[in-house]
């Protein structure tokens, strides 16, 4: 909020164009990570399951909005409790759309979550991520082409270092 220097009132910069912007993706997919680039935050990166059991909310640093980092989950089936938050989460919240952090090293098994997202209806986006490692073990993804089988954005990203992180900022 900022202030009205001629009415001394409060104004929001962003007016009514907020976005809510919700975090989906495997455990261990970079999530967590893009978050805290995005964000500006330091929440706690770790490389096994159960690290992000609640909800985490940030102010996004390069638009208006918030992003919320949801738990890791394989898919939409509420048998844990990271499931059952992440669930609930979608259909009892409102949000702008759903950012889903896929790892290009493992995509066969990320799609299934993205599957399921995109029944969903909401807008999605997806974070191609890991890209390095991917390539590292023999594997190219073709970002435009995995965007076309899914008639979505897919943007090739490195969240470990932030690399290309920006390309999510107007979502």
């Amino acid at each position: 909020m900022h202030r009205d220097p001629q009415k001394g009132r409060k104004t929001d910069p962003c007016g009514a164009r907020v976005m809510e912007v919700a975090l989906f993706g495997n455990p261990n997919t970079g999530k967590t990570s893009l978050f805290n680039e995005l964000t500006g935050s330091y929440e706690y990166v770790g490389n096994w399951a159960g690290v992000t059991v609640e909800k985490k909310i940030g102010k996004l640093k390069y638009d208006c909005g918030i992003l919320i980092d949801l738990p890791g989950i394989y898919g939409l089936n509420p048998l844990t409790r990271d499931e059952a938050i992440a669930t609930r989460f979608l259909l009892e919240n409102r949000f702008t759309s759903v950012l889903n952090i896929v790892d290009a090293s493992q995509l066969a098994r990320n799609l299934h979550l993205t599957i399921q997202l995109l029944e969903f209806g909401k807008p999605v986006y997806i974070g191609l991520n890991m890209i390095d490692v991917a390539k590292g073990r023999g594997l190219e993804v073709d970002a435009e082409i995995l965007a076309k089988k899914l008639n979505v954005p897919v943007a090739p990203i490195i969240a470990r270092t932030g690399k290309a992180a920006k390309r999510f900022t107007n979502i």
